[in-house]
């Protein structure tokens, strides 16, 4: 199966407006959205847009939005951080280890 097997995006650039445009996304499998609450590109009605239009299309969807905190809050650099930064990049991990699994050998 070459559709992916989870999708992560971290406050992504565009969403899709209407069912139609969300073509595979999800389709494969699971998909986790991490927002920033402060976004000055995305609202939070676009958030919940997105969300709305995943959920109508039957897809396996979860959204963190993260209070007080701008787009690109999670940085490598700032992993040293308490705070947002690394609880979402802690979340995306779990994600990943609880989404991703190794197929079995017979």
């Amino acid at each position: 199966d070459p559709r992916p097997a989870a999708t992560v995006l971290f406050y992504p650039g565009e969403l899709p407006g209407e069912g139609d445009e969300i073509g595979s996304l999800g389709i494969g499998g699971p998909v986790l959205a991490i927002f920033a609450a402060d976004d000055t590109r995305l609202s939070l009605e676009d958030q919940a847009g997105f969300a709305a239009l995943l959920n109508a299309a039957g897809r396996d969807f979860d959204r963190t939005i993260y209070e007080d905190e701008n787009r690109n809050f999670v940085k490598a650099r700032e992993f040293t951080r308490v705070g947002a930064p690394i609880r979402a990049w802690l979340e995306f991990l779990t994600f990943l280890q609880d989404e991703i699994q190794t197929p079995q050998r017979n």
